[in-house]
């Protein structure tokens, strides 16, 4: 099947939008069947809206925040997996480096690694922040550096990295 030229202007404009940095993609999972899993688990009301925020609070209420951690990691090991759409983005920054072009921001909604796993593969560096959902700093954001440190984020827009501290020019 060949695109047509409406099409074509589409794509064109989405990609000049994401070198430009005006674009910033939201890739999702499967969260769905993540849904189904976590409350057969935790023997979620049948009949009851069947969405995963829903059911994970189900689950952490009645269980606590341990097992509903637990299980939401077990699932995220087993599709930890790169899929293309994370390979595609990996290999992204190469090219907008060329360009001159700003970095990447990414938001992602699954509770996998896909997406650092493909960063790696390719040789890139990762700046994971993370919603804090729990726990004394609950409400804010840590903020995960490409050497593994990490800290929380007090204060909005305070961990703008320049782009020397990348090694780039």
């Amino acid at each position: 099947m060949h695109a047509k030229p409406r099409q074509l202007e589409h794509l064109a404009e989405i990609a000049d939008a994401l070198f430009a940095g005006r674009l910033v993609p939201v890739l999702g999972s499967a969260a769905a069947g993540h849904a189904m899993t976590v409350a057969e688990r935790f023997r979620y009301p049948a009949g009851e809206v069947l969405e995963l925020p829903r059911v994970s609070q189900f689950a952490a209420v009645t269980r606590g925040s341990g097992p509903l951690y637990d299980e939401l990691h077990a699932i995220a090991e087993a599709e930890g997996e790169p899929t293309v759409t994370h390979r595609f983005f990996a290999a992204l920054p190469s090219l907008l480096r060329e360009r001159g072009a700003p970095h990447q921001l990414l938001v992602m909604t699954a509770y996998d690694d896909a997406l650092e796993h493909a960063f790696e593969e390719a040789g890139e560096e990762v700046d994971v922040v993370s919603y804090l959902a729990s726990g004394r700093n609950r409400g804010k954001f840590c903020h995960l550096a490409p050497d593994g440190t990490a800290h929380v984020i007090a204060i909005p827009n305070s961990t703008r990295r320049s782009s020397r501290s990348r090694g780039e020019p």
